[in-house]
Order: C-alpha cells, then sequence, then structure tokens
C-alpha cells in the first residue's frame, strides 16, 4: 500500500467518525483523490488547475441524473401526489 492510499483511507474514517454521511465522505475522498491523481501539489496550491476535477464532478452528476432508472423514481411520486 502507498502512503496516500493509507493517507486517504485514514481521511475517509476520521470523516465517518464525525458522523458526515457515507456517501458525502466518500465523495469527498474520492474528489480530492482525483486532484491527487490528475496533479495537485501541495507545495504550491496555486499552480494547481482544478477545472479537470471540477468537470469531473459535474460529469457524475450529470450522467446520474439523465439514467432512466434513476429519473423515473421522482416521477412515479409526482404522479402519485397529483392523483
Amino acid at each position: 500500500m502507498s502512503v496516500m492510499l493509507i493517507g486517504f483511507a485514514v481521511l475517509l474514517f476520521i470523516i465517518i467518525v464525525v458522523r458526515m454521511p457515507i456517501a458525502f465522505a466518500m465523495g469527498l475522498v474520492g474528489f480530492f483523490g482525483f486532484a491527487v491523481m490528475m496533479g495537485l501539489n501541495w507545495d504550491n496550491l496555486d499552480s494547481f488547475r482544478w477545472t479537470g476535477v471540477l468537470s469531473m464532478a459535474a460529469n457524475r452528476v450529470a450522467d446520474t441524473v439523465q439514467n432512466y432508472s434513476l429519473s423515473i423514481i421522482p416521477l412515479f411520486i409526482l404522479m402519485g401526489n397529483l392523483v
């Protein structure tokens, strides 16, 4: 195991211990993990361009919203409220 992987596992554990929901904790750790993979240099944060990481996060949200199986559930709830 690399030091970075152990660090992210410990960070995930700490975030879960402070009672953050697991989905948000995993999303936050995954976001910063992807940023590190894209070449985040902790010594000079001003030189890092966050556009790659932010576009990845936006694409994941858009892909999830466009999934038919997940979009039909709110429509059934709306139909039940209208009836």
